[in-house]
């Protein structure tokens, strides 16, 4: 027990390090506080649950925001198109439960392009339906960041990966906080 408390303090120690590295000497990415702190939890805590009969998996995809909702009104993808690029990595310990860490690659209605660190939690269900839960971290904008409630359908191919349609449900808040229906389709390996 005390070597593995050692190990995920090790592990916290390295992972506050990089960000450390990443925010101050690079000045690529700033993170706020809350923001640093969560994905240091994450990242640590899906360290210490790597073992040998996980199974890893990736996925990549194409997300649609179809209608949005804020305090400044309702605005649809005629008011604005806004597309993703959702790249994934899935560590899978048990049937019941999978952790991801998704990339999403954004570019709003105004050319705009910045991208959304997505990990998060999945739960798959019975008959290829995963519902699921992911913070997102908009790095460079400390106000926008948020939850994604999400329900997934999966369709096995013959060759082993799998096509799926995802309803997500963003919600943001940002200097003015909202929410967003969308659509994700992708495949999975």
């Amino acid at each position: 027990m005390m070597l593995e408390i050692y190990l995920i303090l090790m592990q916290l120690k390295i992972v506050y390090q990089s960000f450390n590295i990443v925010n101050f000497n690079l000045n690529i990415v700033k993170l706020n506080g809350f923001v640093k702190f969560s994905l240091l939890v994450l990242i640590a805590f899906s360290f210490t649950t790597l073992k040998a009969q996980n199974k890893v998996g990736s996925h990549f995809g194409v997300v649609h925001g179809l209608v949005t909702f804020s305090g400044e009104g309702t605005g649809s993808i005629a008011d604005g198109y806004s597309v993703g690029f959702p790249i994934g990595i899935s560590i899978q310990h048990s049937d019941k439960c999978i952790f991801d860490l998704e990339l999403v690659p954004l570019i709003d209605h105004n050319e705009k392009v910045s991208l959304v660190i997505h990990p998060g939690v999945l739960l798959p269900l019975k008959c290829g339906l995963t519902t699921g839960l992911r913070l997102a971290f908009e790095p460079g904008l400390s106000s926008n960041y948020g939850f994604t409630p999400l329900l997934n359908k999966g369709f096995k191919l013959e060759c082993g990966s799998t096509i799926f349609i995802e309803l997500v449900a963003p919600v943001r808040f940002a200097k003015e906080p909202n929410i967003t229906l969308g659509i994700h389709l992708g495949v999975a390996f």
